[in-house]
Formats: C-alpha cells, sequence, structure tokens
C-alpha cells in the first residue's frame, strides 16, 4: 500500500496554527489578567509616639507594599465630626510592571493648632489609601485607624499638702 505525500505534510501544516491558537491563548490570559487583577493590597500602619492628641502631636503612617495606591487620605474623627488633615496623591503603578516598591512614609501633625473644632474626648485618626482599579474592578480602600484621647488643657497644679519643708 503507497502513502499519500500529503499524509505527512499534514502535522507539519498543524504545527503553525497549534503555535498561533497557544499565542493567541496567552495572549487572551494576559489581557484577563490586565482587566480583572487589581494588584495586592497595601499594608497601611499609623503610629504616634505620644499617648494622646495635645496642641501638636505628630502621627507616623507607613504604607508598605504600595505599588497600586493613587491617593492617602488622613482624616481626624471625633464623634460625626470628620475633618481632612493631608491628602497625597501618588502615580500607580502598572500591573504587568515587576519588582517591589519602597514603603512610603509619612507624618502628619494633628491637635488643637491643626484641626479646627478639636474637642476634648477622644478622637480617631484615620488614613485611607485608595487604590487604583483595573479596567473592570475598582478595589476597596484600605483603611487603618488609631483612636487616641484628646487632651486640650494643660495639667492642673495643685497643693496636695499643706506641709512645707
Amino acid at each position: 500500500m503507497m502513502r499519500d505525500r500529503r499524509d505527512h505534510a499534514r502535522p507539519i501544516r498543524q504545527t503553525p496554527r497549534l503555535a498561533l491558537v497557544l499565542v493567541a491563548l496567552i495572549a487572551a490570559g494576559a489581557v484577563l489578567v490586565a482587566a480583572l487583577y487589581p494588584g495586592t493590597a497595601p499594608k497601611v500602619t499609623v503610629q504616634s509616639k505620644l499617648k494622646g492628641i495635645g496642641r501638636r502631636t505628630p502621627v507616623q503612617i507607613r504604607i508598605d507594599d504600595p505599588q497600586r495606591v493613587s491617593q492617602v487620605l488622613v482624616e481626624v474623627v471625633q464623634g460625626v465630626d470628620v475633618q481632612k488633615v493631608a491628602d497625597q496623591s501618588f502615580e500607580p503603578r502598572p500591573v504587568w510592571r515587576l519588582g517591589s516598591v519602597p514603603a512610603q512614609e509619612m507624618t502628619v501633625e494633628v491637635g488643637r493648632e491643626t484641626v479646627q473644632g478639636l474637642r476634648s474626648g477622644t478622637a480617631k485618626v484615620r488614613v485611607t489609601a485608595e487604590r487604583a482599579g483595573s479596567w473592570l474592578r475598582r478595589p476597596a480602600p484600605v483603611v487603618a485607624e488609631i483612636e487616641l484621647p484628646v487632651r486640650l488643657a494643660p495639667p492642673t497644679l495643685e497643693v496636695q499638702s499643706s506641709f512645707h519643708y
């Protein structure tokens, strides 16, 4: 029985088609990832070296892995009153770009001199890191807060004893 030459040529012709289908699948996967993956969530840390809010209290903010952070908003919340303290914009890194981004650090001052309408009691310093979305998804912002007592009156001095040396 004699073989036809076309039988040998058929696998060779199918190889470019198979490679083309594989390239198309990889490209479709890359487009799907770019359309749906919003990136990793950053870790936001809020710390104060002082135990309360006074005239000017420095608050340190650290954002680890800020590659997709587009905006950071710092607010003081006291009851229903919300006062914006700082607002900083960032250029989000593209999803397809590999590698890590160094942590972002910022310090804001919170207190009677910087926040209008601050009252004695407790207040929260809230940091909101807005994340850049993808083509089809908008991820939720990352929020961190710290609650501190507000002490606006100076400490009182009084005589504890009538005995004098």
